[in-house]
């Protein structure tokens, strides 16, 4: 495919990537007890929700297959040919190749609980997992951050983007690096929410983009 075509696919992967991330935050938020809940609330969401072991690594990794691309195409957006300066778009990849590790890490984890009730999983067993799940779930922050910034600072120096998507990606990506602090607190669900906003503009940005990049020839 040529990069047009490419541009296209990452956004709709990243539009996609926010559409399911929103519906199944949205089902599974319902349920799920907070970052400091007991030992105890915790075994006892799982044993609730052990009956969906198998399809919680799916219906929680597909978005991540979507936000891949989308961080494949930015990638390709903020390259810019001719010049040597390529540190904005390698840091998008790089930043944003660790965070899907981190909230793949974090989706394991969750999962090797609901697979454990049952089988000798006890309420140290799911103190533990949790921890795992949500702490990975805390840390891909700073990786977003790290995206964001990136390619913030990368769409304001090399206008392939919007102005106003390079400046509020980074302002979102402090936000996201500050949200680590503030875990314990609702804080973290602002950068949480314009982080999705903030990749639906991009990629419709990446899709338009993609109508006026050259055919080869």
């Amino acid at each position: 495919m040529n990069e047009g075509r490419w541009l296209q696919v990452g956004g709709a992967g990243g539009i996609l990537f926010v559409v399911l991330q929103f519906g199944f935050s949205l089902v599974g938020a319902s349920g799920e007890p907070p970052f400091d809940a007991s030992a105890k609330d915790w075994l006892t969401s799982y044993r609730n929700s052990h009956d969906l072991f198998l399809a919680v690594p799916y219906v929680a990794g597909l978005p991540l297959l979507g936000f891949v691309l989308f961080v494949c195409a930015l990638h390709v957006k903020l390259r810019v040919a001719g010049n040597s300066e390529h540190v904005p778009s390698i840091a998008v990849l790089l930043f944003g190749g660790v965070a899907a590790a981190m909230l793949l890490a974090s989706i394991g984890s969750g999962a090797a609980a609901l697979l454990r009730v049952g089988h000798g999983l006890d309420e140290s067993g799911a103190s533990t997992l949790s921890g795992l799940a949500n702490e990975f779930f805390v840390m891909s922050w700073f990786a977003i951050g790290g995206l964001l910034l990136g390619a913030g600072l990368g769409a304001v120096s090399s206008h392939t983007l919007p102005t106003w998507l390079g400046w509020s990606g980074s302002v979102i990506g402090l936000g996201s690096v500050a949200a680590v602090a503030g875990q314990l607190t609702a804080f973290w669900l602002i950068p949480f929410w314009l982080f999705y906003a903030w990749v639906v503009a991009v990629s419709v940005a990446l899709i338009r983009g993609a109508r006026s990049t050259p055919m080869p020839s």
